[in-house]
């Protein structure tokens, strides 16, 4: 397998033909595995692999220790407290011992619903996390997706532009021999360059941009890819069926979006942080016991116990707190209305999406009825050109309309694979693909 590839990039690289050189790039000469990557395998790969997959795994794991600290605080907590004094005068103050050790345990009675706002926020800030993780898995795999269909519409193209020039070099050398015969005027063959040069400047953008979308895939999967990559050994991956109704994807997507969830998740903050700062002028009530060893004012060896209840309440500078009331208010109200808008987007999303799904069985067909009519039109010109019924530029024209046929069709084919994944994901998850159904 590397000798063939190797072989065949010497060949085109020593060749004169500008349509190998152009159909060898990000094609032939690049080694690659045999088995070719499907669309469900980069997205797994990004999924998995991504540095954001790591970021909120991390996340993850520090909101579990937030929420384990949260639980953490209804339990008692010691101190231990050990001193040792100088004292250089003969007041009373020191005449006693001059080392004193307190050890103290301090259980929290009743906090004003400030340890249980702890806890809540704690809990409500995992599931702000777990939505962030899910979020972010459906935005990777969304732009796996559209990358992908960028790739494919790209390589469908540079076939379809490949094909066309190859066909417009024919033309241009059977002109220019009817030229040297003195059967065409030289007008035809001037019309043939300029068609050509035109064909070759458009597969030249083609191959940009299927290269600049692997390189957007290549980031995204975390590996470098290449055309041969994407489809050699292995069929294109093909459009999932649609056999669900408007109102059903709807209720999916919005049950299931990582986008709403995490909206919901900080409206729980909010309202927390609301609770919070309105229990702020609250006291808190807790129980302390303390046990002395020493004494400062007057030397004994026995331990001194005592037992305190403490009732605390902080106050803030000035108004600040009542400001912070205000501002708490608001951000629920902030994050109320976030809820709507991410539902908003949700709907206008699958609609479009399932609109633009709906129509494309039609038109592909249409597309494909167009280009086999392209097709047949473009060799009875030629034909009939030779028997003198039709001039050149109805040819040239033919044949312009050829590849603009396969150019549509290749848009169309890509555009309702990319939608119909696209509704797989928002109204099934991150794996909503794999039924190949919706």
């Amino acid at each position: 397998m590397i000798k063939s590839v190797v072989s065949r990039c010497y060949s085109l690289f020593h060749s004169r033909s500008w349509l190998q050189l152009s159909l060898s790039v990000g094609l032939v000469c690049t080694f690659s595995s045999v088995n070719a990557l499907s669309l469900p395998q980069l997205i797994e790969l990004s999924v998995q692999d991504h540095p954001s997959v790591e970021v909120l795994q991390a996340r993850t794991t520090a909101a579990a220790a937030v929420l384990d600290g949260a639980k953490q605080k209804f339990n008692p907590s010691f101190s231990l407290d050990a001193e040792t004094v100088y004292n250089t005068s003969s007041t009373d103050a020191y005449a006693g011992d001059n080392h004193k050790i307190t050890f103290s345990v301090t259980q929290p009675l009743w906090s004003a619903g400030r340890l249980e706002a702890g806890r809540d926020r704690a809990v409500a800030r995992t599931q702000s996390i777990k939505a962030q993780t899910e979020q972010n898995r459906q935005s990777l795999a969304l732009n796996v997706i559209q990358s992908y269909g960028n790739w494919l519409s790209a390589y469908k193209k540079r076939q379809a532009w490949a094909k066309s020039l190859k066909e417009h070099q024919k033309l241009r050398n059977q002109v220019k021999r009817r030229v040297r015969l003195g059967s065409s005027a030289r007008s035809d063959l001037a019309l043939a360059d300029g068609r050509l040069a035109a064909t070759r400047a458009e597969l030249a953008s083609t191959i940009v941009d299927e290269q600049i979308s692997l390189t957007r895939l290549s980031q995204l999967a975390r590996q470098k890819l290449s055309s041969i990559d994407l489809s050699v050994g292995q069929p294109q991956t093909k459009a999932i069926e649609v056999i669900s109704t408007q109102q059903q994807l709807l209720d999916e997507a919005k049950k299931i979006s990582p986008n709403v969830h995490l909206a919901n998740a900080q409206l729980d903050l909010a309202r927390i942080a609301r609770r919070e700062q309105e229990k702020v002028f609250q006291p808190t009530l807790s129980l302390r016991l303390e046990s002395q060893y020493g004494n400062y004012s007057s030397k004994s060896s026995a331990i001194d116990t005592r037992i305190f209840l403490q009732l605390q309440s902080t106050f803030g500078p000035g108004y600040a707190q009542s400001a912070g009331i205000r501002e708490a208010v608001a951000q629920q109200q902030a994050a109320n209305a976030n809820i709507a808008l991410e539902q908003i987007s949700v709907v206008e999303q699958v609609l479009i999406d399932y609109l633009i799904a709906q129509s494309f069985t039609e038109r592909i067909k249409a597309l494909k009825l167009s280009q086999a009519t392209a097709i047949q039109v473009s060799a009875s010109y030629k034909r009939q050109f030779l028997a003198g019924h039709k001039n050149w530029l109805d040819v040239l024209n033919s044949a312009r309309d050829l590849v603009n046929s396969s150019i549509k069709l290749a848009d169309a084919q890509t555009r309702n694979l990319v939608v119909t994944w696209r509704l797989a994901i928002l109204t099934r998850g991150a794996e909503g693909y794999k039924r190949g159904i919706i």
